[in-house]
């Protein structure tokens, strides 16, 4: 976990995107297995696994013509590619900026499982904020290009005062229940100080769980990941403040994989 499990520091070379798999692949380099029946992209023993857009804990097909994908879909992709003798290492492709806080740290907890057993890398093609570095933090290692950006380590909750709207609509809702807490923050009416409060403290709490995550994973006390207060870090800052190990493409980092597993089985990676 954290930053075991592969090389750090390496010399990259330049990838080029025809070698990708998620692309035409040149003859010299035919795709290993059959790709219409795997739930995962690959190419020889690396498995390819795109994440996305916004996170979502469970989705179905329109997902990805509205630019959604779910935690439940890069598991299914996760747990076969782990399943998978053949494969040897697997690279999440990362450009997203968060999703749902439902789900995020058990795919993450998976994500770390699979990692005892073979490398999980994740190679940012831009960015990773929120429940995105959630994920991102629970791989082997964290590769940044030299533009991007990871952080954002916090936790954000909506509430929608409607009640002028709804008074200049002429309009005037009764709610009718049963439990004293039951229409807690409905949007109807102001936030009530007490609620608020309460809002707030699984709001710090949640938060405080996810720093353990990242410092569990990473590396660094918890104290370290809360001082971040939730900032967007640069490449340079990202990798000082330890959320990532080195500067590298996702091009590079596919080129270096491909490079690793086409040793030995028993080679480190």
């Amino acid at each position: 976990l954290g930053l075991a499990g592969y090389t750090v520091g390496r010399e990259f070379k330049p990838l080029a995107e025809a070698t990708l798999s998620f692309m035409p692949a040149p003859a010299k380099q035919p795709v290993v297995g059959d790709q219409e029946r795997s739930p995962f992209q690959r190419h020889d023993a690396v498995a390819y696994i795109e994440v996305s857009g916004a996170l979502v804990n469970k989705g179905d097909w329109l997902d990805a013509l509205c630019g959604l994908t779910s935690y439940e879909l890069i598991r299914m992709q996760l747990d076969a590619a782990a399943a998978d003798p053949s494969v040897r290492a697997i690279m999440l492709d990362i450009d997203s900026g968060g999703g749902e806080a439902a789900g995020c740290f058990d795919l993450a907890a998976r994500i770390a499982e699979v990692a005892k057993e073979k490398p999980v890398v994740a190679a940012l093609s831009d960015v990773a904020f929120s429940a995105t570095y959630a994920i991102a933090s629970a791989c082997s290692t964290v590769f940044i290009p030299q533009l991007g950006e990871a952080g954002s380590i916090g936790v954000v909750s909506l509430h929608v005062d409607s009640s002028k709207a709804i008074e200049m609509e002429g309009l005037n809702p009764t709610l009718i229940f049963s439990g004293a807490h039951k229409v807690d923050g409905h949007g109807m009416a102001p936030l009530p100080d007490k609620v608020r409060a309460e809002w707030q403290a699984l709001v710090d709490g949640t938060r405080r769980a996810f720093a353990q995550h990242v410092a569990t994973h990473r590396g660094l006390s918890v104290e370290q990941v809360m001082a971040t207060e939730a900032r967007c870090f640069t490449a340079e800052a990202a990798i000082e403040r330890g959320l990532c190990d080195a500067v590298a493409t996702r091009y590079e980092v596919f080129e270096a994989l491909l490079a690793d597993v086409s040793g030995p089985a028993t080679a480190p990676i």
